[in-house]
Parts: C-alpha cells; structure tokens; sequence
C-alpha cells in the first residue's frame, strides 16, 4: 500500500500531461469570489468583474485607463453620464450593462484604484443603484 505521500494524484496527472481545465478554474474563482461577497450590485475584485463580462485582458487594462484619464480631469465637472459615455466609447463590450452596474464599477474602481473618484462615487451616485423591494 502507498503512503499519503507515495499518491499525489495532482503529481502523478501533471507528469502523466495533465492540464487544468481553463473553464473549471474560472468557474471556482467565481465561486469563491461570490462566497466573499462579490456580485454585480457590490463587485469587490476588478478582475472578476472583467471575467463576468468576458472582457479582454486589453479591456481590462483600459478600464483603468479610462478611469484614470477621468480623475486627471476631475476639476472639470463630471457627471455619471459624462462617465459612462466615456466607458462605453472606450470599451464597447460594456454597453450590456444598465446604470446600476455601470455606478457599481465606478465605486469599485474608485475604492480600489483611482481614490481622486471615491469622494464622487460614494456621494453621487445614489441614485444609480441597485433597489430592492421596500426601499
């Protein structure tokens, strides 16, 4: 009989070729992440969220472009729709998501990234968020 050590299945598969199927590890990244807290009405991972949305590693990183180029012009007036305008136009798979989503992206990148946003975020874009019933 092998001891516990002799058998590390996940060896032997790697040596025997084995690959780690690109589907089942995004799937547990999902799962985790929602386990954490991570939705749509309060993403918490920048990269989950461009998962979620089948957004390139290119859109990815132009999203924090986007916002960045916003917060370096954040002495001009900025609005969400001056905001979101911008986001679509710069990255076209975005334009599935409602104003909901949109303010929640905002927030996230507000609070993880561009902190010259958080003020406006946390303070203007109430009226974009996700309702639920009785409020």
């Amino acid at each position: 009989m092998k001891s516990l050590k002799d058998r590390d299945i996940i060896s032997e598969r790697i040596i025997e070729g084995f690959t780690y199927d690109p589907k089942l590890i995004v799937h547990a990244i999902f799962e985790i992440s929602e386990y954490l807290g991570h939705s749509m009405q309060n993403p918490i991972f920048p990269a989950v969220f461009s998962l979620s949305q089948y957004l390139t590693w290119e859109e990815h990183d132009k999203l924090l472009d986007v916002f960045f180029e916003i917060a370096r012009n954040k002495d001009e007036y900025i609005d969400f729709i001056s905001i979101k305008k911008k986001l679509l136009e710069e990255i076209p798979a975005l334009s599935g998501l409602n104003d909901s989503c949109i303010a929640s992206l905002i927030k996230l990148y507000a609070r993880i990234y561009v902190p010259e946003l958080y003020n406006f975020a946390m303070t203007r874009l109430g009226e974009y968020e996700f309702k639920t019933e009785g409020k």
